[in-house]
């Protein structure tokens, strides 16, 4: 009866103790500014993290895949008491953030699944990062899928839409041109009294057709063609006094 009275009593310590010790044994060891990678949540879950940090400010970062959605706590104690950063009120995907330590220390960190409904899964990648190490695409609230979406199609949409406007503009510099020719009119320094323009022959110096900027096509800012021949013209300059 001793023996079986002493063995009861130690098994209920033990258990005590393992389940006192079992968010300590959960924990998984964060390398400052390494990635973790391939973790996986099912909706509700929550896996938790720990890492040794020194003074400064931090960012825990998770890269998710597809649609899942997570919140991150961070604290000091594994029960989760005493939190020193959330990544967000509510449901809805808030897949980083920061905060500051005055003295080095160890952080415990939960990533847990935050739909409204509970129901999002997916594998992550997680990292706790100093300021010069934070990847960018949680900060810009993207995820991989959503990044490589982007990549394949916004940015060339964007390239031609770019190249549409130049190409539009240029067509209109080069078809239009005011009929009172006042391109590229040169003033002299005042004391010459004279002033320099450009206009348009009165005949074309092919075929002596007479020209007049209702009956020439502009082919260039400076040059139109000839209603007769086709050919070239050329705008002239012409010296005009201001006396």
């Amino acid at each position: 009866m001793r023996g079986r009275d002493v063995v009861i009593p130690a098994l209920v310590a033990l258990v005590v103790i393992l389940i006192a010790a079992g968010p300590a044994l959960a924990q998984t060891n964060l390398v400052p500014n390494e990635q973790k990678s391939n973790d996986q949540l099912w909706g509700g879950d929550s896996n938790s993290y720990i890492a040794a940090l020194e003074i400064g400010h931090w960012t825990v970062a998770v890269e998710t895949s597809f649609s899942l959605e997570v919140k991150i706590t961070v604290a000091l104690d594994n029960t989760y008491t005493d939190v020193i950063a959330v990544s967000g009120e509510g449901s809805g995907d808030f897949p980083t953030v920061g905060f500051t330590l005055n003295e080095s220390a160890t952080v415990y960190i939960r990533v847990a699944e935050n739909s409204i409904y509970g129901d999002t899964m997916g594998f992550y990648d997680i990292g706790v990062y100093d300021d010069s190490n934070v990847p960018i695409l949680p900060l810009l609230g993207l995820d991989f899928f959503s990044f490589m979406i982007i990549l394949t199609f916004g940015i060339p949409l964007l390239i031609i839409i770019v190249c549409l406007v130049f190409a539009r503009r240029s067509a209109k510099a080069l078809g239009t041109i005011s009929t009172d020719s006042a391109y590229d009119i040169t003033a002299l320094p005042r004391k010459t009294r004279k002033l320099l323009r450009e206009q348009l022959p009165t005949n074309c110096p092919n075929c002596d057709g007479g020209l007049t900027y209702g009956t020439v096509r502009w082919v260039g800012p400076r040059t139109a063609e000839c209603p007769y021949c086709g050919n070239p013209v050329l705008l002239e300059t012409v010296e005009i006094a201001l006396d």
